[in-house]
């Protein structure tokens, strides 16, 4: 498999698991009354969102570092970085989400 590919089903992963934790998100607050403490209903949907997307990229983390060869201990740091990048990047757009009621 190409390399570019590779990096496709990767990303694909990372996708799929931010789609996996928006979802469990959105059941948790269909399932959840509100009581009017509306910020730490957000900060408890960003702590929920991080750990699922966490748990689920973990194993799309594994498959690219396994996939690419990364030997070098700089890559899989480099690896690592983008893995948390992403993790950020979702855990804020969530959190916009949550804010505007989106």
């Amino acid at each position: 498999m190409k390399p570019l590919a590779k990096f496709a089903l990767v990303l694909a992963g990372y996708v799929a698991a931010g789609s996996i934790a928006t979802l469990a998100v959105v059941v948790n607050q269909a399932f959840t009354p509100s009581d009017g403490s509306d910020g730490m209903y957000a900060f408890g949907d960003v702590l929920l969102f991080v750990a699922v997307f966490g748990f689920v990229a973990a194993v799309w983390t594994v498959t690219a570092i396994t996939s690419f060869d990364l030997a070098d201990p700089r890559h899989v740091f480099q690896v690592s970085l983008l893995a948390m990048v992403l993790v950020t990047i979702c855990a804020c757009g969530n959190l916009f989400t949550a804010y505007h009621g989106l």
